[in-house]
């Protein structure tokens, strides 16, 4: 008996289930029945991946059996059959409903799918099929130094790992289990380095006995060697906190030598902020240099800036025709001489000459600069600006009136002068 078809039925409900395409045609096709025209048809892929149901003449539906389709042509709506449609001749017209799937019932093709299933023979050197890929639970163990060839299953691939994980091949170094190695792997205080520990075991266990057995470090600290972790840590801790006699540092300038790192720490922060600041500044004051501490750097900074002296203030009252002077400096340092002196009490008839003398050799004072003033002047203020003096050259003011009556002139002096230290 020939095999059974499904019902017509079933095989139009699984076409329905896979159309591609579907419309109604809006030309003639070819003469000879071999194609159909859409021109709202756009189709993309392999020719051989469609094939084709059509409804010709409304009301009349046939059913068009692996019909491929060899071609189509988008840019004009074109699709071609590889036969006539139903042995019609004729030019399928405009109008006729149509539609497009993507399988074919083609029993060669059915049976080499078929082919494609069966399980091949063991350890196959075909690669093409699914079970060729998968394997055979007989597909052999590959070498253990060797990579699984390119065309070995997954049976066989999987075997090579299970052997790596849990045998003990001739080179340990090929199997997972001896490079991690057990719980009673053996471990020594030797070198960390040494390559012939066979496990990450044994290295791991080294490790630990180094952190805790003696004889293993020689790191010396307060002035005794220390042979365990632990112990260093902890003799670490009283260096930085209880101080010893290897640590002494005077850190803030003037204060007592330090012991510990946290006294140090607490130093720098009295300098830095705190209220002690820094208890003595050291001498001599000094530019930056190497060798030259911060403190000294200070000193100098504060020390070499200008200031300005005390000012003074009084009034010099004229006696008689004579010169007569108002001030003599005596500053001893550099600095730059200011002086002024108001002139709201003259009036009509008054004639006052001030003068500026220098001692520039030190020792004999020469006039600098005078200036006569005649009845009431419009501008009030007599002003010295910036008489520079290097702490010898002595400035020398005075007033003589030459007519009229004695007056009174109140006057101010300031010195912009460089500190002593």
């Amino acid at each position: 008996m020939g095999s059974k078809r499904p019902p017509l039925d079933e095989v139009l409900a699984l076409f329905q289930a896979t159309v591609a395409a579907e419309g109604v045609t809006t030309g003639a096709g070819a003469a000879a029945g071999t194609s159909i025209v859409d021109a709202a048809l756009a189709l993309s892929g392999a020719n051989s991946f469609f094939s084709m149901l059509m409804v010709l003449y409304p009301g009349q539906p046939r059913l068009v059996d692996s019909m491929d389709i060899t071609g189509f042509n988008n840019a004009t709506g074109e699709v071609i059959f590889s036969t006539a449609y139903k042995g019609i001749a004729a030019a399928i017209p405009a109008g006729v409903p149509y539609k497009i799937v993507t399988f074919r019932f083609v029993p060669a093709e059915v049976a080499a799918i078929e082919a494609k299933l069966d399980l091949p023979a063991p350890d196959s050197g075909l690669n093409t099929r699914i079970a060729e890929v998968v394997g055979n639970e007989t597909d052999t163990i590959p070498a253990m130094n060797l990579a699984p060839g390119v065309t070995d299953s997954i049976i066989r691939h999987i075997k090579a790992i299970l052997e790596r994980v849990g045998a003990t091949p001739a080179d340990p170094d090929d199997s997972v289990l001896t490079n991690l190695g057990q719980r009673d792997d053996a471990a020594t205080l030797d070198d960390m380095t040494d390559v012939t520990t066979t496990s990450i075991q044994a290295k791991l266990r080294r490790i630990l006995l180094r952190m805790s057995g003696a004889g293993i470090f020689s790191a010396d600290i307060q002035g005794a060697a220390r042979t365990e972790l632990d112990t260093m840590l902890a003799q670490l801790a009283v260096y930085f906190n209880l101080g010893g006699a290897v640590l002494g540092v005077t850190m803030n300038p003037g204060a007592g030598s330090r012991a510990s790192l946290q006294l140090i720490l607490q130093d720098l922060g009295d300098m830095l902020a705190g209220g002690t600041g820094i208890v003595t500044f050291p001498t001599p004051r000094a530019l930056p240099a190497n060798g030259v501490s911060l403190a000294e750097v200070e000193r100098y900074i504060a020390e070499v800036k200008p200031e300005w002296a005390a000012r003074t203030a009084a009034t010099h009252t004229t006696t008689g025709v004579t010169e007569e002077t108002i001030l003599t400096t005596a500053y001893t340092v550099p600095g730059l001489f200011y002086f002024n002196l108001t002139l709201r009490n003259m009036v009509a008839g008054d004639d006052f000459t001030i003068r500026v003398y220098k001692r520039v050799d030190g020792a004999n004072y020469d006039l600098k600069s005078e200036q006569q003033f005649v009845g009431a002047p419009t501008i009030k203020v007599y002003e010295v600006e910036g008489i520079y003096s290097d702490g010898t050259e002595f400035i020398r003011v005075t007033i003589q009136r030459a007519s009229a009556t004695d007056r009174a002139f109140p006057y101010s002096v300031n010195f912009l002068r460089q500190p002593v230290a």
